[in-house]
């Protein structure tokens, strides 16, 4: 799903972003689950973000 996201986004290496993408997934989703972290979904969304910008061309 991520790399299909990735390449219809127009990034330059999809699936350098895709895993990049995947790791943060879990990584989020593990410490909301195990840290009980609410910020988790708000600082992946960011981390996200700053990805997908560095990844797709203007």
């Amino acid at each position: 799903m991520f790399f299909d996201l990735a390449q219809q986004a127009g990034a330059t290496d999809a699936k350098s972003l895709a895993h990049q993408l995947v790791l943060l997934y879990d990584g989020a989703g593990i410490s909301a689950w195990l840290d009980l972290d609410p910020s988790a979904e708000t600082a992946a969304r960011t981390v996200a973000a700053t990805l997908v910008e560095a990844a797709v061309p203007d």
